[in-house]
């Protein structure tokens, strides 16, 4: 389930400054808009099961101690996807949308790092460090 998540935020990523980036100088969005942000809503929907399942496979053993960075980590990605559909229906309408983007960026990187640091990510692995 590990890597249908890494692989549901890549894609995500990816579909959400596409999505960003589809509008034209006017201000209107391009006709390729509204399928990006289907497909983004549907890796959002995978994101968010695949994310649920971790945390619950992880809640549900018990051993680790790392429940807080999870739960921290489950938070801020909760963020990032509420904060990626928002952004983009606001540039949609017209709204005031730059301070947005930006906040979801660094909730995206704050989200991966806490990724990064937890059990099961790249640093641990490369350390050995274990639950």
């Amino acid at each position: 389930m590990l890597h249908l998540h890494i692989f549901s935020w890549v894609i995500g990523i990816i579909l959400f400054i596409v999505s960003y980036i589809s509008f034209t100088k006017t201000g209107a969005p391009k006709k390729a808009y509204k399928p990006l942000h289907m497909t983004l809503r549907l890796f959002l929907v995978l994101i968010l099961f695949s994310g649920v399942w971790q945390v619950v496979e992880e809640f549900a053993t018990a051993t680790g101690s790392t429940h807080m960075l999870l739960t921290l980590k489950m938070i801020c990605g909760i963020g990032v996807v509420a904060l990626m559909e928002v952004t983009l229906v606001r540039k949609q309408r017209g709204a005031s949308h730059k301070g947005l983007f930006w906040g979801t960026i660094a909730l995206i990187i704050v989200t991966m790092a806490l990724g990064i640091i937890l059990p099961g990510g790249p640093i641990s692995n490369m350390f050995v460090i274990t639950k």
